[in-house]
């Protein structure tokens, strides 16, 4: 095992992996076809600062295991670390109750941001999502387009 790191096959998950600090799970790994793969996405998710806790981290393998079956509800002690921006997120999301999901949009709107965008595409570049409707967004984003192209110049 890899200081601070420990992976294994957990029944109906496939191989997972933590990672734990003296602060808490810094990463967790679920669900991957092997323990490379495990060890290689836990190593790309810790930070530069990393100080592990092989104990914890030990531990932490076994309360993943244990939430991954449904044998506890509790999450573990966590060492986040993140912009303020994304500590705003986490903390929206430990709202949201085991068994529930919730919407980018209703994360913006919980922490008061402007949710609608023209800018935002979907990931294959179509037009997705905006209150003002499609055809308002596609002419709002030409208009832009339109503005960012040099003036013609003539040559009368």
């Amino acid at each position: 095992m890899s200081a601070g790191l420990a992976v294994g096959e957990v029944a109906g998950w496939g191989w997972c992996g933590v990672a734990a600090s003296q602060g808490g799970l810094v990463a967790a790994r679920g669900d991957m076809d092997s323990e490379a793969a495990v060890r290689a996405g836990l190593a790309g998710d810790l930070p530069e600062t990393f100080m592990p806790d092989d104990g914890l981290t030990r531990a932490g393998l076994v309360h993943l295991s244990a939430v991954l079956l449904g044998e506890t509800r509790e999450l573990p002690r966590l060492d986040a670390r993140g912009t303020d921006f994304e500590a705003q997120v986490w903390e929206v999301l430990g709202t949201v109750r085991r068994g529930h999901t919730i919407s980018y949009g209703k994360i913006t709107e919980r922490l008061g941001l402007d949710a609608g965008s023209t800018r935002a595409v979907g990931s294959d570049g179509s037009l997705t999502g905006y209150a003002g409707g499609l055809n308002l967004k596609r002419k709002l984003l030409n208009s832009e387009a339109m503005a960012l192209l040099p003036m013609a110049v003539s040559s009368d």
